[in-house]
């Protein structure tokens, strides 16, 4: 597991490039057990969130401070279906150490991903006040990448509510 030990590469044989080749794989293995750790980091972070939301929510319904309504239910949805989604990642990481991860591009219309997700936070957004908009300059037309639709819609949901969160 301590992959920071090199050789020396005084060599210029054979066994020379094999140690040259030796220390390349430490690197890797040493950058890929740092990104995992990384990795772990940040799927912890991403679900603390949904969590606190929905403990939040669930406390101020219980205690009477919120009432429960169409607005209240798809927020609560909303959370359910991030930590669904994420808990889907940890699954697709798990998989893709033996081999099986898999993304699913297709052309994706970036302009219609961010309306989707807006038009999806601006109840949230307008309980705190704040009115979400979107402006496209009018000479990009048809804004297309290609992306997995999951992942492209994780990625803008969680800068939206990240933004929420801290304006």
């Amino acid at each position: 597991g301590d992959y920071s030990t090199r050789m020396s590469e005084r060599r210029a044989d054979e066994l020379g490039q094999l140690t040259r080749d030796i220390n390349r794989l430490g690197s890797t293995l040493e950058a890929s057990q740092s990104s995992r750790k990384r990795l772990l980091a940040d799927v912890s972070h991403e679900l603390r969130t949904p969590l606190t939301v929905l403990s939040g929510e669930l406390e101020a319904l219980k205690d009477g401070l919120r009432e429960f309504d169409e607005t209240q239910l798809e927020s609560l949805d909303q959370e359910v279906r991030r930590l669904r989604y994420l808990v889907d990642d940890l699954y697709e990481l798990s998989v893709s150490d033996v081999g099986g991860l898999r993304y699913q591009f297709v052309a994706v219309d970036l302009t219609g991903a961010l309306q989707n997700v807006i038009g999806g936070m601006r109840k949230r957004a307008a309980v705190q006040g704040i009115e979400l908009g979107l402006s496209i300059n009018p000479d990009v037309v048809g804004l297309t990448i290609a992306a997995d639709v999951q992942r492209i819609d994780q990625l803008l949901q969680n800068l939206l509510q990240n933004s929420l969160a801290y304006t």
